[in-house]
């Protein structure tokens, strides 16, 4: 078992340590310098190509995601007619049981 777990495994909050901020800060500047320095290497035509195939990719799979919506609606819709039938059924064969039981 490591330092600060109890048996279950889980951690006291005071044990836990968070990183430095300025380590977080110097992390995310790293990180857009090197966005920015990609981004002024490609040519300004192949930018514009890279920027229009994305958009296109992230269309597309938003019209995908759309129906797909749309199937899960109409699955849901049949399973809950589906539902009600069965039930249905069955509220219908218990009457039946007491019927006969009483008559």
């Amino acid at each position: 078992m490591s330092q600060g777990r109890d048996k279950l495994g889980w951690e006291r909050l005071a044990d836990v340590q968070v990183p430095r901020v300025w380590v977080i800060v110097v992390g995310l500047w790293w990180r857009q310098r090197k966005t920015d320095q990609a981004i002024d290497e490609l040519p300004s035509a192949e930018f514009g190509q890279l920027l229009g195939e994305r958009w296109r990719e992230g269309t597309e799979r938003e019209e995908q995601l759309v129906e797909l919506q749309a199937s899960i609606e109409r699955m849901t819709r049949w399973l809950v007619g589906l539902t009600i039938v069965l039930g249905l059924i069955g509220v219908s064969g218990i009457a039946a049981t007491i019927w006969a039981a009483v008559g």
